[in-house]
């Protein structure tokens, strides 16, 4: 699913916030404000040198800034969604592949 996708199903009409907050409403430029949000943390420069300061000093390869990002958001859209709904989540990241896989079987 895409990071846009996510977007649209929390804070569009019928999306989940309204799902779950009865006043909620959508309001113009909404998706597209917190498209350009996202955006503007992927592009920003001082982060990006502040990432790379960090990957020097704990002395490590690892990927580049908006990859670490989108793994970020991957990591907490499924808990976070579940949270929201009260379900059950019981999936384990993977780190290898940096996706959500089957985990235990939930309480209750």
């Amino acid at each position: 699913m895409s990071h846009d996708t996510q977007i649209e199903d929390i804070l569009a009409a019928g999306g989940l916030l309204e799902q779950h907050f009865g006043t909620y409403e959508e309001r113009p430029d909404q998706i597209e404000m917190s498209r350009l949000v996202m955006r503007a943390f992927d592009e920003d420069e001082a982060m990006l040198k502040k990432w790379k300061a960090f990957c020097r000093k704990i002395d490590t390869k690892t990927d580049d800034y908006s990859t670490v990002l989108r793994t970020i958001k991957d990591f907490l859209t499924k808990p976070i969604i579940s949270a929201v709904h009260a379900t059950c989540f019981n999936e384990q990241w993977i780190a290898a592949t940096n996706t959500w896989g089957q985990g235990g079987k939930c309480d209750g």
